[in-house]
């Protein structure tokens, strides 16, 4: 039920900012270079707490093989 109420109020919020124009900064030229410049922040802030590491191809991480049956029977 409160999720119900809830989910009203948004709706009546929504559609009173549809009738009151106060949603017409969308079309403006500043929302869209003030968007692309959050986007850009976005990118540099992940960046910076996380990098962007190389592609691994995953063969540093894998154990030698022996090549030979010699270094088996010496490793039992």
């Amino acid at each position: 039920m409160k999720s119900a109420i809830l989910t009203l109020i948004i709706f009546i919020i929504i559609f009173i900012a549809l009738c009151s124009g106060a949603l017409n900064i969308i079309d403006s030229p500043v929302f869209h270079y003030l968007s692309f410049a959050l986007l850009i922040a976005v990118f540099a802030t992940a960046y910076f707490l996380v990098g962007f590491q190389e592609k691994d191809n995953g063969q540093s991480n894998l154990p030698a093989q022996p090549n030979s049956e010699q270094e088996i029977d010496n490793d039992k």
